[in-house]
């Protein structure tokens, strides 16, 4: 396996948010695609479709970050998938990225509420 973590930047970036909440979930728990899509909500990713799950999965698949079997059951058998220890190590190493994110978020949404609470209209200027 190659180290591509340089390659793909913080993980915790805003386009990349998504492997971080999926590390974290496996890091949980191990679970099949579909029902990390449907827990993706509870992280505030409600809207992100299976198919950017999937990819985001098999990236991560890839680079050693989790690890995944077929498991049959009742019906067709499924893809289960699970964090390894490159994985759990990488989830820690971009936990403060996802503070560090949620304290410049912080900060916006108080200053806009600032903003929002002035009894005088902002100037346009032009």
């Amino acid at each position: 396996m190659t180290d591509r973590r340089a390659q793909r930047g913080p993980v915790a970036a805003p386009g990349n948010y998504v492997y971080a909440c999926l590390l974290l979930l496996l890091a949980e728990a191990p679970n099949y695609g579909y029902g990390l899509a449907a827990r993706l909500g509870d992280l505030g990713l409600a809207n992100v479709d299976s198919g950017t799950v999937y990819r985001a999965l098999r990236k991560l698949n890839d680079e050693g970050l989790v690890e995944s079997w077929w498991e049959p059951g009742a019906g067709p058998a499924r893809r289960r998938y699970a964090v390894t220890p490159a994985g759990a190590a990488y989830l820690e190493e971009c936990t403060p990225t996802v503070a560090a994110s949620s304290r410049s978020l912080g900060s916006f949404l108080a200053r806009q509420r600032r903003l929002a609470g002035r009894s005088a209209p902002v100037a346009a200027h032009g």
